[in-house]
């Protein structure tokens, strides 16, 4: 059949099947109400493509497809039915999904440990919150700076230290250029100005004994619970001496080769102790207020004499810094 130019074509019966393959050339639009399948559950073809009344099917829409017909501006609802599938959306698609809004049913798996740690900033963490321990040991690999009223109500353990020296624990003040506070690894303590250089130390220097390098004062009395121990020097001068060095320790002990005078010790802080013994039978003197020692270092014998010591002999000398001189209180003399 053959239909030329602006010629109708009229419907023939109410259901008409065309076997063969027509073609329309220069056709601007076809308009139909229905196209039914010829044979039932196949489907129509239109180029190619089938289509059936379940949609689209989803192997007919690669991932890549799929993700980028998912944009903003492009979903004014719930996508109804069937989903994009997860394998279409990446880990980076997904964060930068997350742009302050909440996304449902985002798998854990979608967010790296190093992604979760930017996301606990300083500024989202408000005041009070407590964070709470994770495990039986935590390790804080970097510099914690705690401020002041901060506290630990299980203890502090600071372990695994370079050496027996190394910092544990120091506290400074605002404005400070060197801690105030220092404690070592092996619990030396130091305290300083905080301007300069610590100056005060308490250390263990042996099993059971506490020493410091400095003095060390007491405001109330001082109750030795066992022995008293004072350190002890030897000196052998052969000749007179002045200015003697007292080492810091209170016993003296002289054991002279010749004929020596005293005049003074190096002067010591109020109230310092020296015990002054002969231990050997060359006799000592010594020399009340004698020229020969700076005038901080003489001595005030209570004769106001030369005083003689000799062998077995002991003198008591006590700074007295109202004076400046070392005073000789107290004396035993066994000749």
């Amino acid at each position: 059949m053959q239909i030329g130019l602006g010629i109708g074509v009229t419907r023939l019966g109410v259901n008409e099947t065309i076997t063969g393959l027509w073609s329309f050339a220069n056709v601007l639009g076809l308009l139909v109400d229905d196209i039914g399948e010829r044979t039932p559950n196949l489907g129509v073809a239109v180029d190619g493509l089938v289509i059936k009344d379940s949609g689209i099917p989803e192997a007919a829409v690669t991932a890549h497809e799929a993700a980028l017909a998912i944009l903003m501006s492009q979903i004014t609802g719930n996508i109804p039915d069937a989903q994009v599938p997860q394998s279409a959306v990446t880990q980076h698609q997904a964060a930068l999904s997350i742009a302050g809004t909440q996304i449902p049913s985002l798998p854990a798996a979608l967010v790296t440990a190093h992604e979760a740690a930017l996301a606990i900033l300083e500024s989202q963490i408000a005041d009070g919150t407590i964070l709470a321990r994770l495990a039986a040991i935590e390790a804080i690999t970097a510099r914690w700076t705690f401020q002041a009223g901060a506290s630990f109500n299980d203890g502090l353990d600071i372990e695994g230290l370079a050496s027996a020296s190394a910092q544990a624990l120091f506290s400074a003040v605002t404005g400070d250029s060197i801690a105030r506070f220092f404690v070592a690894a092996d619990g030396k303590l130091e305290w300083g100005s905080g301007a300069a250089g610590r100056d005060t130390n308490l250390y263990r220097r042996i099993a059971d004994v506490l020493k410091t390098d400095d003095s060390f004062e007491v405001g109330a009395a001082l109750r030795p619970l066992a022995s008293l121990q004072f350190s002890q020097q030897t000196l052998t001068p052969s000749a007179d001496i002045d200015d003697v060095s007292t080492g810091g320790v209170v016993m003296q002990r002289i054991a002279a080769t010749g004929a020596t005078g005293i005049s003074g010790f190096v002067a010591g802080g109020s109230g310092s102790l020296l015990v002054v013994m002969v231990t050997n039978a060359q006799a000592i003197t010594l020399n009340h207020q004698d020229a020969g020692s700076s005038a901080t270092n003489r001595i005030i014998t209570p004769t106001e004499l030369n005083m003689g010591l000799g062998e077995g002999d002991a003198a008591i000398l006590l700074y007295d810094a109202i004076s400046d001189r070392w005073r000789v209180v107290s004396s035993t003399l066994v000749a």
